[in-house]
């Protein structure tokens, strides 16, 4: 797309095709590629099945990033 922005969220089989190919074609055209999720990697392989979950686990550096939800903090700062 012409942003870079695509979300998909796996609810039938249509949005696993998207998912799937989603992936794959920005794998193949060396596209820069950020998936940003609170599934842990068993919730993720369960939701997105093992195909996807094996694209994304052998294509993609993940990097888990930890810490204070700012939400969180700023709606208890706007208190």
């Amino acid at each position: 797309d012409g942003n870079g922005v695509k979300i998909i969220e796996a609810r039938n089989y249509q949005d696993y095709i998207d998912c799937s190919s989603c992936l794959n074609e920005r794998y193949l055209r060396r596209k820069a590629t950020l998936i940003s999720t609170n599934l842990t990697l068993e919730e993720l392989r369960d939701r997105y099945s093992d195909r996807i979950f094996s694209r994304i686990t052998s294509h993609f550096a993940l990097c888990k990033l930890t810490g204070a939800d700012i939400r969180i903090l700023k709606k208890r700062l706007a208190k």
